[in-house]
């Protein structure tokens, strides 16, 4: 679960011309590199039975139908046409990297069944809550991700269970945390397929360099002179701190002071070339990190852009 953020701006005017085509660029390529990562066919997969086709078949579909350009979702949808959201459910209730291990020979294939549960769970949990505008609304005290339980290989997990107990202790790869997608329009990207064993790393890795390519993540506010990024580097700080003590500097972020904070050190790495720049540039003229608001809003395709979801707002106004 993704916890409150901290303070931040909403837009940075300097950079609103070239930045913005930039990222709509990369959205287009990273588009077309995951939907060349399609599902294996019967038989095909890397282990004896077949891990990835048959499982995440019905996810696929359903990611297909229901997520546009822009990551939105339209639940409306999902609503109405449940069958493949539900029988994803259905086998992942029964099927784990725990009660099928053979089915899950590597490291890769088991944190494709994590980051493909996680997203496919908060989808299911969504569309069966209509009226919600915020995944925050769907229980108290942020209980969609702490006390909803979901049937995981035969045992009852939360949402929370399965991103911070299984797939952060176990896996240790910041990258995951532009894999999950809770639901919010600050969430990364959702994608219209599924992550697979075969092309994991490929994906990763334009999941990330997506992820800082865009406005709302990263911003170099030459005003204010200062870093704005989004909340997920200061609320996962150890993450990428344990990552850059762990790994050789990235060249982008070679020199630079040991005071910068290992969270743009780590964004170096997944930066383009004029980005990674700016980026090393005000990190060299010592300009301090400040967190972007994070947008709790619901990544629902039915509210409109100019909706902005509060949490001191009554929960009215359906969704669809």
């Amino acid at each position: 679960m993704r916890p409150r953020g901290g303070p931040g701006g909403r837009s940075d005017p300097q950079h609103a011309g070239h930045q913005p085509a930039l990222a709509a660029g990369l959205v287009a390529l990273v588009m077309a590199g995951l939907s060349a990562c399609t599902t294996a066919p019967p038989g095909e997969a890397a282990s004896g039975e077949d891990a990835d086709g048959d499982l995440y078949a019905p996810l696929e579909r359903a990611l297909r139908r229901s997520v546009d350009s822009d990551s939105r979702v339209d639940y409306a949808l999902l609503r109405s046409e449940p069958h493949d959201l539900q029988s994803f459910v259905e086998a992942v209730a029964t099927a784990s990297p725990e009660t099928h291990p053979g089915r899950f020979p590597t490291d890769q294939h088991r944190l494709a069944y994590w980051l493909n549960a996680y997203n496919g769970l908060v989808l299911h949990a969504l569309a069966a809550h209509p009226g919600v505008r915020s995944p925050l609304e769907v229980l108290p005290e942020h209980g969609l991700f702490r006390r909803m339980t979901f049937e995981v290989g035969g045992r009852p997990l939360t949402l929370d269970q399965i991103e911070h107990d299984i797939i952060r202790s176990r896996f240790s790869d910041p990258r995951i945390h532009f894999a999950l997608v809770c639901g919010a329009r600050s969430c990364p990207k959702l994608w219209p397929t599924p992550f697979q064993a075969e092309q994991l790393e490929e994906q990763l890795e334009l999941a990330a360099g997506l992820f800082f390519a865009q406005e709302r993540n990263l911003r170099i506010d030459r005003q204010a002179r200062a870093i704005q990024m989004s909340a997920y580097m200061g609320w996962y700080a150890e993450d990428f701190a344990r990552h850059e003590e762990d790994h050789p500097p990235a060249p982008a972020a070679a020199g630079l002071p040991a005071e910068v904070p290992a969270a743009v050190r780590y964004a170096l790495r997944h930066t383009l070339a004029g980005r990674g720049e700016a980026l090393r540039g005000a990190a060299l003229a010592g300009w301090p990190v400040t967190l972007l608001e994070y947008d709790w809003t619901l990544n629902d395709q039915a509210l409109p852009e100019s909706f902005t979801w509060s949490a001191g707002e009554p929960p009215s106004a359906p969704a669809g």
